[in-house]
């Protein structure tokens, strides 16, 4: 798995990102700052999982 270890923002909006996408995206927020996920297609479940990572990695600012 890649990480990108000096990404601090990342807007994936407008995207098909699923919750597998959210998944694999939860593995690699570490030093992310600000993630935006507008009209994705990511469910309820997949929002939750990510909020959970977001959560402990301290993210600033979502827009999910």
């Amino acid at each position: 798995m890649i990480l990108f270890s000096q990404l601090e923002y990342l807007d994936l909006s407008y995207n098909k990102i699923t919750d597998n996408g959210a998944r694999i995206l939860s593995k690699c927020l570490h030093n992310v700052k600000i993630l935006e996920l507008l009209e994705t297609e990511i469910s309820e479940a997949g929002a939750a999982m990510l909020k959970k990572t977001i959560d402990e990695n301290n993210v600033v600012e979502t827009s999910v």
